[in-house]
């Protein structure tokens, strides 16, 4: 799990699946929700990780002090305790990444750090199931580690779920997702809308925020995933769409097409219809789009925009999506050279024309009709 570079504090990315998007901010249900907003911290520090060694390679002993026993196949190699730093609010343990990393960089050889990694998740998610009570356990696979408290026979089911979506991702695509990394996912399924929003308060600053179905946690430090699963009926979908996007947290895509790509794994490894486009449909984005709306969804603003800003940009999203993979034919090679360029900066127009010979203007209109449509942002150049 190593880190790429400090950043600013980076919203989780949101799913728009199983709840509808509306507005949360000081309460849901009976419940309070204090939203403080964080500054520049070790939440901040963005990682990438990737696959763990597999369960039977590792042994975890958890003391009276919480220090923790590593034992890689070979030998047995004691560590010092980490759990200092971890941090607990309003119940949850949300760990120190940062302090972790530094001292895994100094004090753990390189070829153990996976395994290492995988023991502090491991010990992480542990405490957070002793937060939310007995019915909770952690089930481990060899790329997951899943805290949930869901009947033995749902998560059977969902285990193997969970293995084969990664496998089916990596082919899909291949040449643009990346699972490289140390340390194993992390799945955090909550049983109650409750303790998933008090989870997620930490991540948030001061406001109001759309509902979600699930997000894909960057800003943590450890790349992580979390959702309700209320009925147990579309974790698969959820874990999914979230495993897309930290399988691209890599590139510097911008956030139309990240989520474009989440919602097309959707519907491609769960067969989940995630498309709805209809008069109706058609008619509010005809109303709500315009020369600064618009710019809203380029940069990525949108999506944190409560009401129909939130529920017309992941629509939107797949309808460009759907332009370039069907109207324009594009090929895999087009596809691959097209996201790996894409960039934030100018929402992915460079490389939108350089691929395809149109911009991304262009392109909005052939939907949208005539109008401004082009991304005003900073321009980044296809390298």
């Amino acid at each position: 799990m190593k880190p790429e570079a400090a950043s600013e504090q980076t919203e989780p990315r949101c799913a728009n699946i199983i709840t509808r998007p509306v507005s949360w901010s000081a309460a849901h249900g009976d419940t309070q929700f204090s939203l403080q907003e964080h500054g520049k911290g070790p939440q901040n520090v963005r990682t990438r990780r990737g696959t763990g060694r597999p369960a039977s390679a590792v042994a975890l002993s958890l003391s009276a002090g919480d220090d923790f026993l590593l034992q890689p196949a070979d030998r047995m190699r004691t560590f010092p305790e980490i759990t200092a730093h971890f941090c607990i609010e309003d119940g949850f343990c949300y760990p120190d990444w940062r302090a972790i990393w530094e001292w895994m960089e100094a004090n753990v050889p390189e070829g153990e750090r996976d395994a290492a990694w995988t023991a502090a998740a491991r010990a992480w998610v542990h405490r957070n199931r002793d937060a939310l009570g007995a019915n909770y356990q952690v089930h481990e696979t060899k790329n997951f580690l899943i805290l949930a408290e869901a009947p033995p026979r749902i998560m059977r089911d969902a285990c193997k779920a969970f293995e084969a979506s990664l496998e089916s991702m990596m082919e899909r695509l291949e040449g643009i997702i990346s699972d490289e990394g140390q340390g194993k996912h992390v799945v955090m399924m909550f049983g109650m809308l409750r303790d998933y929003y008090r989870y997620l308060s930490h991540f948030f600053r001061d406001g109001e925020h759309p509902m979600s179905g699930g997000m894909c946690i960057t800003s943590s430090g450890y790349v992580h995933f979390a959702f309700p699963t209320a009925d147990y009926s579309c974790y698969r979908t959820a874990l999914v769409h979230e495993l897309t996007h930290a399988c691209l947290v890599h590139l510097p895509i911008p956030l139309w097409l990240d989520e474009a790509l989440a919602m097309r794994m959707e519907q491609a490894v769960c067969g989940t219809p995630t498309f709805d486009l209809d008069r109706e449909v058609f008619d509010k984005h005809r109303a709500h789009w315009n020369e600064e709306t618009i710019q809203e969804f380029w940069s990525g603003k949108s999506w944190s925009i409560p009401g129909d800003s939130f529920d017309l940009s992941y629509n939107l999203a797949q309808v460009l999506w759907r332009k370039i993979e069907v109207d324009l034919g594009a090929t895999r090679a087009e596809v691959v050279e097209f996201v790996t360029h894409a960039h934030a900066e100018d929402a992915g127009n460079a490389a939108c024309d350089a691929v395809f010979g149109m911009s991304l203007g262009d392109l909005a209109a052939d939907f949208l009709g005539e109008g401004a449509w082009e991304p005003k942002l900073s321009g980044a150049k296809l390298s």
